[in-house]
C-alpha cells in the first residue's frame, strides 16, 4: 500500500499525540521507532534525519532507534536529535540468524558517542527482537546476542566513562 505523507502536518500532530498520552505518566517515556520487523522481514528503509528534530517537543526521554541493519539509521542521524533527550541505540541486528562480532556492536555504539555525550545512550537491540513468541530467534539466538550486547556495553563503558 502507498501512502501519502506530509511530515511537516502530521510530525506535529503525532508529537501532540504523544504528549497528551505521556502527560500524566509518572514514569520515564520511551518513543520506539520502528522499521516494522516481522518474521525477519521489513519493507521500511529510511534513516531518522527526517523524523527527530520534531521530538524537540516531545514529552519523552528518550527515543529508540535501529542501527544494526542496512537502510535503517546511521549514527550521523544523532547529530539531529534534540538536545537532552537520551537514545536507545539499536546495535545488535535481529533480522539475521547470524551473530555480529562484539567489535562490530562497540563500534556502532562507539560512533554514536563520538557524537553525542555517552551518558544519553543506551544500547540494545534492534525491532523486531521477540524470542518465543512466535517470532525469530530462538532463546538461544536471543541468549548469544544479548551477551555480545553486553560484552561490547562493557567495552563502551570502560573506554567513555
Amino acid at each position: 500500500m502507498k501512502r501519502d505523507w506530509d511530515i511537516d502536518r502530521q510530525a506535529p500532530q503525532a508529537v501532540n499525540a504523544l504528549n497528551e498520552i505521556a502527560a500524566a505518566l509518572p514514569v520515564e517515556v520511551h518513543l520506539h521507532c520502528c522499521h516494522s520487523v516481522c518474521k525477519r522481514q521489513s519493507d521500511v528503509i529510511g534513516d531518522y534525519k527526517p523524523i527527530l528534530p520534531f521530538l524537540k517537543d516531545a514529552k519523552i526521554d528518550r527515543v529508540n532507534l535501529e542501527f544494526a541493519y542496512k537502510g535503517t539509521g546511521i549514527p550521523d542521524d544523532l547529530e539531529h536529535l534534540p538536545d537532552g533527550l537520551g537514545v536507545g541505540m539499536g546495535v545488535v541486528d535481529v533480522r539475521e540468524a547470524q551473530f555480529q562480532e562484539v567489535e562490530e556492536i562497540t563500534a556502532i555504539g562507539a560512533a554514536g558517542a563520538a557524537l553525542i555525550d555517552p551518558s544519553r545512550i543506551a544500547l540494545n537491540p534492534d525491532c523486531g527482537f521477540a524470542p518465543d513468541y512466535g517470532e525469530p530467534p530462538s532463546i538461544d539466538e536471543a541468549f548469544e546476542k544479548l551477551s555480545r550486547l553486553s560484552q561490547a556495553a562493557a567495552i563502551l563503558r570502560d573506554r567513555f566513562c
